[in-house]
């Protein structure tokens, strides 16, 4: 686990493992982040396919964060950009299937 201090609202410094001092009422512990494999489940989303057939696409995310200051500083809700940019993406790839295969005859 990795913490981000802010000195007066300004970022300072990373805390890693082990024991540290954070100055009450002058820094503040800004952010808080597991390094650790974490899962994100993404709610069913439908889609239409390249025949206009509804289609029920459901996701499952594995992520792990690597630089805890860029998803801080960089993003307002690192989860919720993650969900949708793989929302987009299964949006995207249900269009791309077609549902009116052939079917061999018996």
């Amino acid at each position: 686990d990795e913490l981000l201090v802010e000195r007066l609202g300004k970022f300072h410094r990373r805390l890693g493992p082990g024991m540290h001092i954070v100055i009450p009422g002058i820094e503040r512990i800004a952010f808080a982040a597991t390094l650790r494999e974490q899962v994100l489940d993404v709610p069913p989303q439908q889609c239409i396919t390249r025949d206009n057939a509804p289609l029920t696409a459901d996701a499952v995310i594995y992520y792990r964060v690597v630089d805890p200051y860029a998803t801080r500083y960089s993003v307002q809700d690192h989860i919720d950009a993650l969900s949708n940019l793989v929302l987009t993406q299964l949006r995207s790839l249900g269009y791309r299937y077609r549902t009116d295969w052939k079917r061999a005859s018996a």
